[in-house]
């Protein structure tokens, strides 16, 4: 039988910057990231189709995404949202909500209860994502 394993310690990114992280991520084809500054709106965008669905591997995304609050403009918003939408879930993993300066994790658990907006939002770059990455690997 499965039984949860025990959480001895919480698992950090270990390198010298945030940024090293993403371009990882986005240097490594499985995981279909990519990334878009809006210079107008002047908001950054960063997608992983694949990141993952394993909570070890999640706490220390989290723990980074947490940490960006530092760099947030105090009268900026902005969202970071682990979701199952590959495989036709929606449940949420993980939401931050950016604000006032600071992250706040959130305790959305499902994306039918995020506004309609925003689903359509995410559901919208998600779909565009991946059509884009089915192009670049022929798998139409």
């Amino acid at each position: 039988m499965y039984q949860k394993q025990e959480l001895r310690e919480i698992p950090a990114y270990r390198c010298a910057q945030h940024a090293d992280v993403l371009r990882e991520f986005l240097r490594d084809q499985r995981m279909a990231c990519v990334e878009h500054y809006d210079l107008e709106q002047e908001q950054w965008t960063i997608v992983s189709l694949f990141f993952s669905e394993n909570y070890t591997e999640i706490l220390p995304m989290l723990n980074m995404l947490k940490s960006l609050e530092r760099y947030i403009v105090p009268e900026s918003e902005g969202q970071a949202l682990i979701y199952d939408y590959y495989w036709g879930g929606s449940a949420i993993m993980a939401y931050i909500s950016y604000r006032n300066g600071q992250a706040h994790v959130m305790d959305y658990v499902d994306m039918q209860e995020l506004p309609v907006e925003k689903q359509q939002e995410v559901r919208s770059m998600m779909d565009a994502i991946t059509e884009e990455f089915s192009k670049k690997f022929g798998q139409e």
